[in-house]
C-alpha cells in the first residue's frame, strides 16, 4: 500500500523532471523491470497496476508495453486459482489496450480530417501548378517519393506521397 501511494505521488512528476525524448528514461526502466522481473507475478501486478492507474503517462510509449500486457492476461486472469484483484487487473489491462487503440484511431481521424482541406486545396491547385511545371521543367528532385510517419505507436506506418 505504501509503495502504491509513493508511486502515485511520483509518477505525475516524472515527465516534468526528465527531459522529453523519444522514449524517456523512466519508460525504459519500467520496461526493463517488466521484462527482467516478468516471471514473478507480484512484480507484474505492481507494474501493470501502475500503468493502468497512470495510463495517460504511458500512452506515448504504449508500443513498449502492449505485447507484455497481452501475453500476461492469461497469467493474471484466466487461471483457476487467480484472486479477484488479479482478475480485475486483467480486465483493466484489456480495457486499457482497447482505450489506447480507440484514442489512436481518434487521433488518426482528427489528423486526416484536419489534413483533408489542404489536400482538396492542393488538388484544385495541381492543374495550374502542373501547367507551370511543364513549361519550366520539374521543380522537384528526381526522387518523387517522400516517406511520412503517419502514426507513432504500435505499428509504424508510412504514407508514400507522390509529387505529380
Amino acid at each position: 500500500m505504501l509503495v502504491r501511494q509513493a508511486l502515485d505521488i511520483l509518477m505525475p512528476a516524472l515527465p516534468r523532471r526528465f527531459p522529453r525524448s523519444r522514449m524517456p528514461i523512466w519508460i525504459r526502466y519500467t520496461k526493463k523491470i517488466l521484462v527482467g522481473e516478468g516471471h514473478s507475478i507480484s512484480n507484474l501486478i505492481y507494474i501493470f497496476q501502475l500503468i493502468v492507474r497512470h495510463s495517460d503517462l504511458f500512452y506515448s510509449c504504449r508500443a513498449q508495453f502492449v505485447p507484455q500486457m497481452v501475453n500476461s492476461l492469461i497469467r493474471l486472469g484466466l487461471t483457476y486459482n487467480t484472486t479477484t484483484e488479479n482478475r480485475r487487473l486483467a480486465i483493466g489491462l484489456a480495457g486499457l489496450i482497447v482505450n489506447w487503440e480507440r484514442q489512436r484511431q481518434n487521433e488518426i481521424k482528427v489528423f486526416t480530417e484536419s489534413d483533408a482541406p489542404s489536400q482538396i486545396k492542393n488538388v484544385f491547385n495541381a492543374s495550374s501548378a502542373e501547367s507551370k511545371r511543364s513549361k519550366e521543367g520539374s521543380t522537384f528532385p528526381d526522387d518523387t517519393t517522400k516517406q511520412v510517419n503517419a502514426e507513432p505507436g504500435l505499428r509504424q506506418r508510412t504514407l508514400s506521397l507522390r509529387w505529380s
